[in-house]
């Protein structure tokens, strides 16, 4: 469970983060999303939706925000229960059916690793946890032949791994650290880096009706240091 003490500090690097000249109108534009899908899987931990909230206010808009699993959240976007996707790779644009429109410069950038236990020798037959839908992450497994063990969410991952039930895992490097800060795993059951897998880059997605705008999200974060590099 995330501490609250975490999250209050979070929160305040977010609006220190915020203190910026704007291009939004004070009024609400007409030109807004309203709804968008979040596919953190620990909203608690992760600042992107609060972020993406103030974002949105100082473009003149309210937006609703929602976590969905993985692939629900596509099926969402392409069935436009949600007007967009708050952060997608590139290499999930192929299973959208939908029109749509990207920012036009990436929102965030990530390394993840492959993490394992602490003061234990690295077991390579030991199963492999990672999210289920997290596309390049079932890549990962399969293309190598890997045995993996799938999660609904990482909050449920990071559970099992904390208990001894599962003792290497992949992710973010930036959600680890976020976890460690925040007291989600067991004290004494720190994950330690294994090896880096990969980084890139994640970008911010709607429907193409919202290409004014995006233009105008576009804009905003190409000159406001909004979003914080999660790279290391």
């Amino acid at each position: 469970m995330t501490s609250l003490s975490f999250r209050k500090r979070c929160l305040g690097a977010i609006i220190t983060l915020l203190i910026c000249p704007t291009i939004a109108a004070a009024q609400t534009a007409d030109d807004c999303p309203s709804t968008l899908a979040s596919v953190s899987n620990d909203i608690d931990i992760n600042p992107a939706p609060q972020i993406f909230t103030e974002i949105y206010e100082k473009l003149g808009c309210q937006v609703e925000i929602v976590e969905l699993p993985t692939r629900r959240s596509v099926y969402a976007f392409n069935h436009s229960t949600v007007d967009g996707e708050l952060l997608r790779r590139e290499i999930v644009e192929r299973f959208y059916t939908r029109p749509l429109v990207r920012s036009e410069t990436p929102v965030y950038t990530f390394a993840n690793s492959l993490w394992v236990a602490p003061a234990r020798a690295p077991d390579p037959n030991a199963p492999i946890g990672y999210v289920l839908g997290a596309v390049w992450q079932e890549g990962y497994i399969k293309d190598r032949n890997l045995t993996g063990l799938s999660f609904r969410n990482i909050g449920e991952m990071f559970d099992k791994f904390s208990n001894g039930e599962i003792s290497r895992f992949i992710a973010a490097d930036s959600t680890v650290h976020q976890a460690i800060a925040a007291g989600v795993f067991h004290k004494g059951v720190y994950p330690t880096k294994l090896e880096a897998l990969q980084s890139g880059k994640l970008y911010h997605y709607l429907g193409a009706e919202f290409a004014p705008f995006m233009q105008r999200f576009s804009a905003f974060i190409a000159t406001n240091e909004t979003f914080p590099d999660l790279s290391n």
